[in-house]
């Protein structure tokens, strides 16, 4: 895996228990650790958004903008029951990162944004992730699917 390298004294900062780790390695472990567990992803990465700022024609780099600025960096999918999935929307950031703009800090309110701040918690997060993914499927087919766990629940 790309990360975790060696820390240096340089990536902690004053007052904080996590290494300030820049938010490109966070990045990099998360995309290596995806990869590895083959979760299925969107992630739209940093080089595409400045790409369209800077070279894109204008009508689609608006048109971009207006749909992604403020959407995390990953969201992860795992299937649960026969036609559902469930998302973890993830946007890492560096040990006092804070969320940019208006519209993220909106969007992150509403659609519960997880922040992880160091190899650890993303690591953390994902695992549970899949876990709580595992522990629904496991529920729902106990119960024949939701209907089922609604019925059961109704009892």
């Amino acid at each position: 895996m790309m990360f975790p390298k060696g820390q240096s004294r340089a990536w902690k900062r004053k007052g904080s228990t996590l290494p300030n780790v820049p938010e490109s390695d966070l990045q990099a472990f998360a995309d290596d650790y995806l990869a590895t567990t083959r979760a299925d992803q969107l992630r739209i990465p940093n080089w595409m958004y400045a790409w369209v700022k800077r070279s894109a024609p204008k009508a689609f780099a608006v048109q971009f903008m207006e749909r992604f600025t403020g959407y995390p960096d990953n969201t992860i999918w795992e299937p649960v029951g026969d036609c559902y999935s469930i998302c973890l929307s993830m946007e890492i950031k560096r040990a006092r990162g804070q969320l940019s703009g208006n519209r993220q800090k909106a969007l992150a309110k509403k659609r519960n944004y997880q922040i992880p701040r160091s190899p650890g918690q993303i690591e953390a997060l994902l695992v549970k992730f899949r876990a709580d993914a595992e522990m629904l499927n496991a529920i729902l087919n106990k119960y024949g699917g939701i209907a089922g766990l609604k019925k059961a629940l109704d009892a």
